[in-house]
């Protein structure tokens, strides 16, 4: 070791850093596992099965006289900039439907009245309004960029109705609309008021609820092949399954950036 310090001391430290990323591998896989635990198989997500990015809200109609599904719920996002650009911030947008279709969304009745009645209103959890320093009343802005709204200013508006808790299984992924712990809840009547036309009775991705776990398989089968022809055509997967390959890319890219990194 004294003969070569420099050498030592080099595989001293790739010794720290793997252990180091061993521990943290370890720490994310336990999160991902919780995630997956508390996200369930009688839960659907359908979305555009050819990266269209977007479905008509119209399917919604459609996708409620497949047997055995109880509820759906239309869900679109905004995704841009608070005052620094190095804050990014994503509103999930949701209808009436998702109280319903996703009723493990932290939000009580009197929430979904409140949002109901205020479509710029939007509700955090609490780790997001303690993030952003922001309390009930007050307005936060989301900037999508030059034409992302109607007026052609790109800067949406939303006022802080209420705080919720932070959902189950959160922390174990990236910041945005997926369950995480900076879910920001708005009403999608919003994008719908004043959002640009062509953005307007669309949505990224619709929740369906199903009466029980063991029929989510076949009633995606079925959703798929009805849309099979359809203009855009569905995707469908159980949320639960959703989350596991979720978990199972963002463990295998962080290993990758990790590697790369070193």
């Amino acid at each position: 070791m004294w003969r070569n310090k420099a050498e030592s001391v080099l595989t001293l430290l790739a010794l720290s850093v793997a252990f180091a990323l061993f521990g943290t591998m370890i720490t994310l896989n336990a999160a991902y596992q919780r995630a997956i635990d508390d996200t369930r198989m009688d839960r659907l997500i359908v979305a555009c099965a050819f990266d269209c990015g977007v479905i008509p809200l119209g399917y919604r109609e459609q996708l409620t006289r497949i047997p055995h599904v109880t509820a759906v719920g239309g869900e679109m996002w905004i995704a841009g900039h608070e005052q620094d650009e190095r804050h990014r911030i994503t509103v999930m947008l949701v209808d009436q439907g998702m109280r319903s279709a996703w009723p493990e969304l932290p939000m009580i009745a009197v929430d979904w009245q409140a949002l109901d009645a205020n479509p710029s209103g939007i509700f955090l959890t609490r780790t997001a309004a303690a993030r952003r320093n922001v309390r009930v009343g007050d307005t936060v802005t989301v900037n999508g960029g030059p034409g992302a709204t109607a007026d052609g200013t790109g800067i949406y508006y939303f006022t802080v109705l209420g705080l919720i808790p932070d959902p189950a299984g959160s922390g174990a992924g990236s910041v945005g609309p997926r369950g995480d712990l900076e879910t920001i809840v708005g009403n999608l009547r919003y994008q719908q008021n004043w959002g640009r036309p062509d953005e307007q009775n669309i949505v990224h991705i619709m929740r369906v609820a199903v009466d029980r776990p063991e029929h989510a398989r076949a009633v995606c089968r079925e959703i798929e092949a009805r849309f099979t022809n359809a203009t855009p055509a569905l995707y469908c997967v159980p949320a639960r399954e959703d989350a596991e390959e979720t978990a199972e890319a963002n463990i295998i890219n962080s290993c990758l950036s990790s590697c790369t990194y070193c």
